[in-house]
Parts: structure tokens; C-alpha cells; sequence
């Protein structure tokens, strides 16, 4: 597996692929096969405002080419708070329209969507 950090606009992340102009990836993955995975990486101190973050950062992942693209935030709160307010609604919307697998992490577990994808190189979650 190679690894590459802070990968910005108009880099060849395989060839004949190039990320888009409002790529920021914090980090790369490139598995055995090629396959390229993406990861932006977000702390949200306010658990209210997750998926408006989520939403204003989206076009990093969804421009950035990567076969797999994953969106990782980090807030306050539990899991049962998360589900309370609707944010699977959230989760669902922003993986069918961006094709973005999201793995929210709060203080006792965590959240993804879809469950149980695999975003990891080598097959694991």
C-alpha cells in the first residue's frame, strides 16, 4: 500500500486520473490493485452542526477522483444522540448523491454509512 497526505488540486492520483479543482484530501491510500482511497478527516466541536460541516466539505472527496471516498468526523455526543436527531438521513443523502461513505465517531462508538462498508485498503472496516 502507498500512502500520500495533503493531496490538493491537479495531481495525477493514478494514471489518466486527476483530482479536481476544489480537491483536499488529507490523505491517500493506494491499495495493491490501484484502487485509490480517498479520506478527508473533520472535527466538529458542536454535534448540532455535523452535517452542515459534512455538506460545506463535501466537493474535497466528491472532486477528488479516488474509487473509494471517505469522509471522517469526529464530535461530541453518543451514538443515541446522533440517531435521535435524523443524522442517518444525513449520512444516507450524502453517500447517494456524492457516492461518499461516511464514518461518524462520537465519545461511545460510531456511526457509518453505509454499515458495515469497507473503507479501509486490504478489506477491513
Amino acid at each position: 500500500m502507498k500512502l500520500g497526505f495533503e493531496i490538493k488540486k491537479d495531481i495525477e492520483i493514478k494514471p489518466g486520473v486527476t483530482t479536481g479543482p476544489k480537491t483536499d484530501l488529507d490523505v491517500m491510500a493506494r491499495d495493491a490493485d490501484g484502487k485509490v482511497y480517498g479520506y478527508q478527516f473533520k472535527d466538529v466541536l458542536n454535534p448540532k452542526k455535523v452535517a452542515n460541516k459534512m455538506w460545506q466539505n463535501i466537493g474535497q472527496l466528491a472532486d477528488s477522483g479516488a474509487d473509494v471516498k471517505v469522509f471522517v468526523v469526529d464530535t461530541k455526543g453518543s451514538v443515541a444522540d446522533m440517531l435521535a436527531s435524523g443524522i442517518q438521513k444525513d449520512l444516507a443523502r450524502i453517500h447517494a448523491e456524492r457516492d461518499v461513505i461516511v464514518v461518524l465517531r462520537v465519545e461511545d462508538g460510531t456511526l457509518m454509512y453505509p454499515p458495515g462498508t469497507n473503507f479501509m485498503p486490504g478489506g477491513r472496516p
